[in-house]
């Protein structure tokens, strides 16, 4: 007879088992916040005939996707610069001397029709980013958004 004080203990076998089970836990947990750490930031930029609009304006260094849909109606292009200074114009003071911002430009995206999207994948280091539409008239039209990279 079995005192209704006497504690059962479970068997040894589930022991082994809970515990192997929280370490295969434990270690996915571990694994989702390193993909989580090392995927890149994922920005959505909206174009239109003359605006730039960013999802995130605001990033982390590293791998950046940039998902750039034109809502049209004229084609647009899509340029990052590395821009910590002014950007200078061309003598037609209308759009930016690509020439003089070479070494400045990280990556860029062909025109693109109304209601195509494409997709520019860049490293990006700290600091501060414009993104343009430099075609004829574009830039000053307002076609133009800041990007933050910390």
């Amino acid at each position: 007879m079995t005192d209704i004080w006497e504690v059962r203990r479970p068997p040894l076998a589930l022991c082994a088992i809970a515990i192997g089970l929280a370490f295969i836990a434990a270690a996915l947990v571990s694994r989702a916040a390193d993909a989580t750490a090392k995927s890149p930031s994922v920005v959505r930029v909206f174009e239109r005939d003359f605006h730039i609009s960013l999802v995130h304006g605001r990033i982390s260094a590293g791998t950046v996707v940039f998902r750039v849909t034109n809502r049209g109606p004229d084609e647009h292009e899509f340029i990052v610069i590395h821009a910590d200074g002014g950007l200078p114009l061309r003598p037609d003071g209308i759009t930016l001397d690509e020439d003089a911002l070479a070494k400045s430009i990280a990556g860029s995206v062909e025109p693109a029709s109304a209601g195509e999207t494409h997709v520019l994948r860049l490293q990006l280091k700290p600091g501060r980013y414009a993104v343009v539409c430099n075609m004829f008239g574009h830039y000053m039209g307002g076609m133009h958004a800041d990007l933050v990279v910390r």
